[in-house]
């Protein structure tokens, strides 16, 4: 249909019309009839408007935000150019169609039950860690009725930060403890199951490591829940679920047998990769997912991870997950990478970091993160990792969270690698627990045409891609990792001076990391490479050679590797 606006003129209207009469006949949408509706109906519903003299003038010259401007005016929009008799000159003319709605969609889309902020006020946490959730939602008023962790370190950090609240331990006991009604069956269930069977550091084995496997006990546990709530004559449970992206394309499709089995199918959905953003309404559980960015939710690091919401047949997990597309979506903004901060010089080689990692207290030095620099700090001409409370900040935890008696800042690093993004799952809860939330119209055959798939029995799946769909005439649906409305934090508020003389890279370490980078042949930030060299130079080449040969080296770096010399004089 779009492609007729092209001969569209108000002297051939009649022309057009029956040209898309016979196109349309055996498709008399709504929209298409409210369309034929505003093309013959009065000055009132539709109008040609120049784009100089319309009613977003030069005052908003951009394209996409005058576009998104009339949008939000209810008009739906067609573009030709003409003679202008106002400004003079050829230029862009637009057709404002302003549609009719139903009443009752009104309602329906912008309106949600208050009974669902009323029904979430307690939450379970599964594979627990050190307590994001609990970060993000308790200033929420939501209450955290247990946890289960089984890793020594975040459990002692739990049993400090949270005394009153029992640790479960073992995941694979809830089922039981729920249905002999020894823990309570809450209203919220998250579960951030180990993301090691799904991430390229744990090797993406998916369903085949026993670590995967936990992902479908998840299920097990959500339907012990909600046999419980039934009897009790409440509302399903309601479940968030963190992972890394990874899981979308496991060879063992562990996304697929998950959503399947939550939302009741009885077949498993086998796709070999899931798409960034989706939908499944299924004969037990609607669910929604999307992958986001945590660098656009106020922490500069780059961490994407999936985030999946469910709950039963009254419950519209998208209506949460996903929003009303209405802005540009933001560039991550340039900043100074070189500033003062207390007293001490900073120098930084990206405005946001890679993703922290759990293994970052070991192994620091060989990887994207090390080429690139980003996890890397020069603080007064000395080059250093980022130190366990630059950590906290980084992934928004309160200062020092993780700093209890008897702790080794390995524990540290690795917890808060393997933690949710404060930031995000706060921004989830939110939009959650908000009574004002919109239910999103999604039942337009000729939009969504290519995204919705019928299951039978009235099951639906929707392929959501990872970017902006249009759902109707008059609405667009943010379906990518970035927020409408962004938040940044810049690396000066993450920065501490006060880092313990263990992170700094010493002359021997900086040579590592120059031989790993030539031996593998990767690139890497060239102010980086220019402090990683003057840094070794400061050690006499057989003093390198001789403490780095001490090291215990894998068959991938072999004890006759070049000498240290020779990689200063070729880097």
């Amino acid at each position: 249909m779009l492609q007729c606006y092209t001969e569209l003129d108000p002297g051939k209207n009649e022309l057009w019309q029956n040209q898309q009469r016979q196109f349309w006949e055996n498709k008399q949408a709504f929209a298409t009839q409210a369309v034929f509706d505003a093309l013959n109906g009065t000055e009132a519903l539709t109008k040609w408007q120049c784009r100089k003299c319309g009613p977003v003038q030069h005052s908003n010259p951009q394209s996409a935000a005058r576009i998104s401007a009339l949008k939000k005016m209810g008009y739906y929009i067609a573009t030709m150019k003409m003679d202008c008799a106002t400004c003079g000159g050829k230029t862009d003319f637009d057709l404002l169609i302003r549609l009719p709605r139903n009443p009752a969609d009104n309602d329906r889309r912008f309106s949600i039950s208050v009974s669902l902020r009323k029904r979430i006020e307690t939450v379970g946490s599964i594979c627990s860690g050190i307590e994001a959730a609990s970060v993000a939602w308790e200033p929420l008023g939501l209450k955290f009725k247990w946890f289960s962790e089984i890793a020594a370190f975040p459990s002692r950090v739990l049993s400090i930060r949270y005394p009153s609240i029992l640790n479960l331990g073992d995941m694979n006991g809830i089922p039981h403890l729920i249905k002999s009604r020894r823990i309570c069956a809450p209203d919220l269930v998250c579960a951030g199951t180990p993301c090691q069977a799904f991430s390229f550091a744990g090797w993406k084995n998916g369903l085949l490591d026993i670590r995967g496997n936990l992902t479908l006990r998840i299920v097990d546990i959500i339907n012990a829940n909600d046999d419980i709530r039934k009897s009790d004559g409440q509302t399903p449970t309601t479940i968030l679920w963190e992972n890394v992206e990874g899981v979308l394309t496991d060879k063992t499709n562990a996304f697929g047998c998950l959503v399947s089995t939550l939302a009741g199918l009885s077949e498993i959905i086998e796709l070999s990769k899931w798409p960034s953003a989706g939908l499944l309404r299924g004969p037990k559980r609607n669910i929604a997912w999307r992958v986001l960015d945590a660098k656009f939710f106020g922490i500069p690091q780059q961490r994407r991870r999936l985030y999946l919401l469910a709950g039963g047949k009254d419950f519209s997990p998208e209506s949460t997950m996903f929003e009303v597309h209405s802005n540009n979506l933001s560039d991550y903004p340039s900043s100074a990478l070189t500033f003062n901060k207390d007293g001490h010089s900073f120098e930084i080689f990206r405005e946001y970091t890679d993703c922290l990692y759990s293994a970052y207290g070991t192994k620091w030095n060989g990887n994207a993160a090390a080429n690139n620099g980003s996890l890397f700090v020069v603080q007064d001409g000395r080059l250093r990792r980022f130190s366990p409370l630059e950590c906290e900040r980084l992934m928004g935890f309160p200062d020092n969270y993780t700093n209890i008696p008897d702790t080794k800042k390995t524990n540290r690093y690795q917890a808060l690698g393997n933690a949710w993004a404060v930031p995000v799952i706060h921004w989830l809860g939110q939009r959650l627990l908000n009574e004002n939330s919109c239910v999103l119209p999604l039942s337009n055959d000729f939009f969504l045409s290519g995204i919705r798939s019928e299951l039978g029995d009235g099951c639906e799946f929707f392929d959501f891609g990872k970017g902006i769909i249009s759902v109707d005439m008059s609405m667009e649906l943010n379906c990518s990792a970035l927020p409408e409305n962004c938040s940044f934090c810049d690396m000066c508020e993450i920065l501490s001076p006060e880092a313990p003389e263990s992170i700094f890279i010493s002359p021997v370490g900086c040579y590592g990391i120059i031989r790993r980078k030539k031996e593998r042949n990767h690139s890497m930030n060239a102010r980086l490479k220019e402090i990683l060299l003057d840094i070794a130079s400061q050690m006499p080449t057989d003093e390198i050679e001789r403490k780095s040969r001490v090291q215990h080296r894998s068959k991938m770096y072999p004890q006759d590797m070049p000498a240290a010399e020779s990689l200063f004089s070729q880097s």
